[in-house]
C-alpha cells in the first residue's frame, strides 16, 4: 500500500522489517537445530537426496549480513540526528530563555532540523539563535526555526 502511494522510503522501510523478521526467524531456527543437534536423516530409498543444510545456511547467513548492511546504516543516520536535536535543542533552549520564548518541538526531516518556538510578540531576531548553535557545534544551514507567535487572553476578566 505504501508503495502504491509513492510513500517508497516507506515501503522500503516495510521491505526491510520483514526481511529483518525472515532473517532473523531462519538464523534462530539454525542456531536452534545446531544446539539440539538436529541433524537431516538419510532417505532409505535411494532416488531421493538429502538436503544439504550447508547451502542453505550460507543463503540464511548471506540474508542476515544483507539485511544488517541497511539496518546499520540506518542505527548510524538515527544517532547522528538524535545528537545532532540535542545539540539544537540545547542551544535553542538557551536562546529561547534569553527572549523569553519556549522551545516546543524539535525534529529531524530529511536531513534537517526543525525547532518549533513559541512566545509573545514582537518576533525575536534569531541572530543570537545561529551564534548559540555554531557554538554547539551545529551547522545553522541545516536547522529550521518555526517562530510562533503566542497570545494569552484572560477570559474571565472580559478577554480582547
Amino acid at each position: 500500500m505504501t508503495f502504491e502511494a509513492h510513500a517508497y522510503d516507506e515501503a522500503a522501510g516495510a521491505l526491510l522489517l520483514f526481511l529483518t523478521n525472515v532473517a532473523a526467524i531462519l538464523a534462530a531456527g539454525i542456531i536452534v537445530m545446531a544446539i539440539y543437534r538436529v541433524t537431516a536423516s538419510r532417505p532409505e530409498a535411494a532416488d531421493i537426496r538429502s538436503l544439504n543444510r550447508r547451502h542453505a545456511t550460507l543463503v540464511i547467513a548471506a540474508l542476515v549480513v544483507i539485511v544488517l548492511v541497511p539496518l546499520t546504516l540506518s542505527s548510524i543516520t538515527i544517532a547522528h540526528d538524535t545528537s545532532r536535536e540535542v545539540s539544537v535543542r540545547n542551544a535553542s533552549r538557551t536562546w529561547a530563555r534569553s527572549v523569553g520564548w519556549d522551545v516546543i518541538q524539535v525534529g529531524t526531516r530529511q536531513g534537517e532540523v526543525y525547532v518549533q518556538f513559541e512566545g509573545a510578540l514582537p518576533m525575536p531576531n534569531t541572530t543570537g539563535l545561529r551564534t548559540a548553535l555554531v557554538a554547539n557545534g551545529v551547522d545553522p544551514n541545516v536547522v529550521r526555526a518555526v517562530l510562533v507567535p503566542r497570545a494569552t487572553i484572560d477570559l474571565g476578566t472580559g478577554g480582547t
